[in-house]
């Protein structure tokens, strides 16, 4: 190599080198953790660590932090001492309503419903499930299986169901139900690596539905959000607490965004798309309905807006960004992170750029 052709090959790598400090380090701030709990594994995009904490929710008083690992057990994490301790196992379901302590889990085709103060469990229901939702008083809860094409809404102190929903595919990507029990959303759909008999090429296909729950074993749907090469839910969604707006994940040809959907109609009040990230693994919406954050794959935390989709913050990690849970007051943000560990951020820090 002459060293004309040296230099030019030396100074791209310096340039490239520096503006990837720059985006980095500079013109996107890192994340400020005021806790991290867990050992940090080797971070492997590709690989899941047994203890990777899939999904967690901030206990009330933010004591605690409930994780449902890769592994299936479930930790109560001590945000104070740093230490966990073992809950139960579960084989594909988590779900932890804080205002009562309660928590639906499943084994041998079986969903129960757990006290985790007491430690007392009561059986829901036979089948297989792999997706729940709760109320924020805990008065009632959705269920769903990959398996039907069914959305169920139960009473939570009689254990017994009292509206089914049929849906157009299984509920295979998600399911959400806002705080007053009043609407559920399931994000069905299917996946194939094969042509379909309608020549639909392979891959994702996916409609978020959202029905609104009327009592007496009725629901009602309102919405059937379908876009054609876009991947809606795959990941997360949350409810706003006023059940005005649905956060919803979105894909798009390979990069990531997040969507507003209303509801009562399935309108879409914003949207952005584009994130260099495949995908958002994490949606989670404030307390006081104002703000959401989304967590993606390439470690980027954002936080928007949530009536007007205007981007309030944007914090680097390095890490994929797997769960988000804010605690009761707001002020406290939990995130999974894909190296099992579990970081705690002061919100307040987060929205002052």
């Amino acid at each position: 190599m002459n060293r004309a052709l040296f230099a030019a090959c030396m100074t791209i790598t310096v340039v490239g080198v520096a503006w990837l400090i720059y985006d980095i380090f500079i013109r996107t701030p890192a994340a400020d953790f005021t806790t991290r709990l867990g050992e940090a594994g080797t971070h492997d995009q590709d690989r899941r660590l047994p203890n990777l904490p899939v999904q967690i929710v901030l206990e009330q008083n933010r004591s605690r932090v409930i994780a449902w690992q890769d592994d299936g057990n479930i930790h109560a994490w001590d945000t104070a001492t740093g230490t966990s301790q073992l809950v139960i196992w579960s084989e594909s379901l988590f779900a932890y309503c804080r205002a009562r302590e309660l928590l639906l889990v499943n084994g041998s085709d079986n969903v129960v419903l757990v006290d985790v103060a007491s430690g007392d469990k009561r059986h829901v229901v036979g089948g297989a499930y792999d997706h729940a939702a709760w109320s924020k008083d805990c008065s009632s809860f959705a269920i769903a299986g990959e398996g039907s094409r069914t959305v169920e809404v139960w009473k939570t102190d009689s254990v017994t169901r009292y509206a089914v929903a049929a849906t157009k595919m299984s509920v295979r990507n998600g399911l959400a139900m806002s705080d007053n029990g009043q609407f559920v959303a399931a994000a069905t759909g299917a996946y194939t690596d094969q042509p379909d008999p309608l020549g639909r090429r392979p891959g994702h296909r996916t409609i978020l539905e959202i029905f609104e729950v009327l009592g007496d074993f009725q629901m009602a749907q309102t919405a059937s959000v379908f876009e054609p090469k876009t991947i809606l839910g795959l990941w997360s969604m949350a409810f706003a607490p006023d059940s005005q707006a649905l956060i919803v994940g979105s894909q798009i040809g390979g990069t990531s965004g997040l969507w507003s959907v209303r509801p009562q109609t399935g309108d879409v009040s914003w949207r952005h798309d584009g994130f260099e990230s495949y995908w958002v693994r994490a949606v989670a919406v404030s307390p006081n309905g104002q703000l959401a954050v989304s967590g993606d794959e390439n470690g980027m935390l954002r936080g928007w807006d949530v009536e007007s989709g205007e981007r309030k913050f944007e914090r680097h990690t390095g890490l994929v960004i797997q769960s988000l849970a804010f605690s009761e007051d707001g002020k406290t943000l939990a995130m999974a992170l894909w190296d099992s560990t579990i970081g705690l951020l002061d919100v307040t820090q987060l929205t002052q750029e």
